[in-house]
């Protein structure tokens, strides 16, 4: 079994009273055996397969599908890019100033082979869920990612993906217009689910 590794981080805007800025990024990491294999790697087919997932969880959670945005997967893609073009072991980070939500996946095998399912990243995100405080709505460096997957006043979303040249590492980014994870608006914004 191939070991791997996924990473995943968030970038979340915060309000507080009426100054807006960025709040905590957060980095998961999980080890899994066996990846997903044998995604699309055509960048518009590969995001509209994230956005159906988005758009999957999204429906437990009675919130509207999301509409695919190529202006926002350029975006994906361009950080993406860079994600995969820096060495081994630097730590994720989110595009500066970036004025749309943003989540960031990563995932890496020892087996040149791997690649890499538009289901993966989005999986990761909303398995937060889990730890998501519904008496106690806000934000939490734990679930940034899940509240961002199903913010339901976010409408657009664009992801992409972008391999390491030197390594089966691979680098999701979904950006997501308007962003989600504003404080003070979780409760009509991350509904708790109403089907399994």
């Amino acid at each position: 079994m191939t070991k791997f590794l996924l990473t995943a981080a968030l970038s979340t805007l915060y309000l507080a009273a009426a100054v807006a800025g960025p709040a905590r990024n957060a980095e998961l990491y999980q080890s899994r055996e066996d990846a997903d294999v044998g995604a699309s790697q055509d960048p518009s087919v590969y995001s509209d397969e994230c956005r159906q997932r988005h758009d999957y969880y999204r429906t437990k959670h009675g919130v509207p599908g999301l509409k695919n945005d190529d202006d926002l997967r350029l975006l994906a893609q361009d950080w993406a890019d860079y994600l995969a073009e820096q060495p081994e072991g630097t730590p994720l980070q989110h595009r500066p100033d970036n004025q749309y939500g943003e989540n960031i996946f990563s995932a890496w095998s020892s087996d040149p082979s791997y690649t890499i399912d538009a289901n993966a990243p989005v999986d990761s995100w909303y398995n937060e869920i889990k730890d998501y405080d519904y008496a106690n709505p806000g934000f939490s460096s734990k679930t940034g990612h899940f509240t961002q997957v199903v913010w339901k006043s976010t409408t657009n979303v664009g992801c992409a993906i972008s391999k390491a040249a030197s390594r089966a590492a691979y680098f999701v980014v979904c950006n997501y217009d308007p962003p989600g994870n504003y404080e003070g608006q979780y409760g009509q914004n991350v509904p708790p689910a109403t089907s399994n």
